[in-house]
């Protein structure tokens, strides 16, 4: 159990949908909050960044339930609390305030796994329901490098790192796999971010990984999604249950043969969903200006073939 400090009168409480302060760009709305984060092997060790502070600033200030889920491979809740503070002036509630808002920050930067392998989409459920346990709407916050390992997604598969966040939300959608996240602000926080010995990730397969978590919290119901820019860069703790390493796609820029087709990877050269504009730009640009030169300077007649998507219109 979290231990708080506690000198009557509760502290006074905004209004739902409260617009965040600082650097969360959705509104924090009253109610629980549930924080899912804990060190994993091959992830840098758990920062609380200035997104989740305010996250845990405006619960304690709210005097809200507070939740601890670890990540691991056997996501569980690990503390749980109260932020209300009994203190009869503002002074001590200042006082109290701190001193909660330290130990909630203590307890998420020590947390470690206990289990080998990582499942945040475990802990981002469990979050949820707890979360939903106590109120209709609330805060999931998940810091995790995304890079799952166990349960509904393993990113050891071959090009899980390469589809789409629409492929992965129907593929969690079609085994029932994606948790009730209704009425919940979600803030994720760490995605692509690596220790050794899993390999870093390169600018498009963050990119994509990014787009997946945030497709999935958005299909899981989540009134709101806020992708927490600050990079974690500290080493992982050593001596944590092992996690398996995910193989990074790495692209190949691919070189033109006269009479023999070129293959342009969806990775490098692909499109968003229901649309003309490329994932990556500068990736498929770096992909492309060879092929154009190559054709340019040779005088080559090109025949561009592709498929078009099973989902959206006939345009």
């Amino acid at each position: 159990m979290l231990a708080l400090s506690a000198c009557g009168g509760a502290p006074t409480h905004a209004g739902s949908g409260t617009a965040a302060a600082g650097p969360v760009s959705c509104p924090l709305p009253d109610g629980p909050v549930a924080v899912a984060a804990s060190a994993t092997a091959n992830s840098p060790a758990v920062e609380v960044s200035p997104a989740v502070v305010t996250v845990l600033t405006q619960a304690v200030h709210r005097g809200e339930y507070v939740a601890l889920v670890d990540t691991d491979g056997s996501p569980a809740l690990t503390q749980q609390g109260s932020m209300r503070s009994a203190a009869k002036n503002n002074a001590a509630r200042t006082k109290d305030d701190a001193a909660n808002l330290s130990r909630l920050e203590q307890f998420i930067s020590t947390s470690r796994a206990d289990t080998p392998e990582s499942d945040p989409l475990g802990a981002l459920d469990t979050a949820a329901r707890t979360v939903h346990a106590q109120g209709t709407h609330g805060t999931v916050v998940l810091v995790d490098s995304g890079l799952q390992t166990t349960g509904a997604l393993r990113y050891q598969s071959d090009g899980l790192l390469l589809a789409s966040g629409r492929d992965v939300v129907g593929h969690l959608r079609s085994s029932r796999q994606l948790p009730d996240l209704r009425g919940v602000t979600v803030v994720l926080s760490g995605l692509g971010d690596t220790a050794a010995p899993q390999p870093r990730l390169d600018i498009a397969s963050r990119s994509r990984l990014v787009d997946q978590w945030r497709a999935i919290a958005t299909a899981a119901g989540a009134t709101c999604v806020h992708v927490d820019s600050q990079p974690l860069t500290q080493p992982s703790p050593a001596g944590l249950p092992r996690v398996s390493p995910v193989r990074v796609p790495r692209p190949t820029t691919p070189k033109l043969h006269v009479d023999r087709p070129v293959a342009l990877r969806e990775d490098t050269v692909g499109f968003q969903d229901d649309s003309a504009r490329l994932r990556d730009e500068a990736t498929a640009l770096a992909d492309l200006k060879p092929l154009a030169q190559e054709i340019r300077d040779d005088g080559h007649q090109v025949l561009l073939v592709g498929t078009t998507a099973t989902a959206g219109t006939e345009q």
